[in-house]
């Protein structure tokens, strides 16, 4: 009558296999997440430092776009300041609108203004604007593959924009 402790060995052992077998299944499912837990953590961390870079490269683009911008305008109001209208420039033919405001295209048809109804526009201010838009050919060219447009409003109520806003009504040639 052996056969008592054989069953309890027998079913000891199927037991110990299955705890073992369940422990090792278990342990290798946790081995598998706690990879995949690393690889998704290395990932993310990849991600995060190639955002963060593109982050300073794009705030390093728009802050030299920002500086660039800061120049043209200080440069062009300081011409715009200094002028006084002497200087011999080809002169900007304006045409008046229903509305009483002007614009005209520079001569190099790199610019073109308006100004207000407003402004009284006297052969002074017409030199000057003649002068800036000449100001406004050198420099627009350069930047205008930078910006989309350079624009310039004076305190008198004039605006000067490259490339030049053209009204359907308004001939060129």
């Amino acid at each position: 009558m052996n056969w008592f402790p054989e069953k309890i060995e027998g079913k000891l052992f199927i037991i110990t296999v299955a705890i073992c077998l369940g422990t090792s299944i278990f342990a290798t499912q946790w081995l598998l997440s706690t990879e995949e837990d690393s690889l998704i953590n290395k990932a993310k961390s990849d991600l995060i430092g190639l955002s963060q870079q593109h982050e300073f490269s794009i705030f390093n683009t728009l802050n030299d776009r920002l500086v660039q911008g800061t120049e043209i305008g200080d440069t062009i109001q300081r011409a715009w300041t200094t002028l006084d209208g002497s200087a011999s420039v080809l002169p900007v033919e304006f045409e008046t609108n229903e509305d009483g405001s002007q614009i005209g295209i520079s001569s190099d048809l790199i610019s073109s203004c308006y100004i207000s109804p407003d402004t009284n526009l006297t052969p002074e201010l017409r030199k000057k604007i003649s002068q800036i838009t000449s100001i406004f050919g050198s420099v627009a060219p350069y930047y205008l593959s930078e910006f989309r447009t350079i624009n310039f409003i004076s305190a008198e109520g004039i605006y000067i924009a490259a490339p030049p806003y053209q009204s359907p009504s308004f001939k060129t040639a």
